[in-house]
């Protein structure tokens, strides 16, 4: 029982003669909140989605503290397109360190709970056992940090 359910109360102890009175602590029932319907809902993916871009740049970052915690997770997804290199591997050196920097492209930015972040982590495991069972192979050994 929380201190917002207890009340307190004060009653005569039926002294008429001393007129004292008495505190009494007495509990309220608070009343019971509304609970919405229950239903359920069915998703669908849509048939024509757009094209699939490659994605190899990932960045995930805290969201805002609260009082318990940040708020929420950030997942940055993006694309780094390597740069066409030719020439003697000193060439190719040279031009690497003349580039410096590649841009990433961002394809989006995701936000996530900590539940969902267990659903997304669930699901692309499952993914990942189940495309290497399809190229014939077995668990890696990347199963077993499960």
């Amino acid at each position: 029982m929380s201190r917002a359910d207890l009340v307190r109360v004060n009653k005569s102890d039926g002294c008429a003669s001393s007129g004292a009175s008495a505190w009494h602590t007495a509990v309220v029932s608070k009343p019971e909140t509304p609970q919405p319907p229950s239903f359920s809902l069915r998703f669908e993916w849509p048939e024509d989605q757009p094209a699939a871009s490659p994605a190899n740049q990932f960045a995930v970052s805290m969201g805002l503290p609260t009082g318990s915690g940040p708020d929420a997770l950030y997942l940055s997804v993006g694309h780094a397109a390597p740069p066409l290199l030719s020439g003697s591997p000193e060439a190719v050196a040279l031009r690497a360190r003349e580039i410096g920097v590649l841009p990433i492209n961002v394809l989006g930015r995701y936000v996530f709970t900590r539940g969902r972040l267990e659903e997304l982590i669930d699901l692309l495991k499952k993914a990942a056992l189940q495309y290497d069972l399809a190229q014939g192979g077995e668990q890696n050994d990347h199963d077993e940090l499960q």
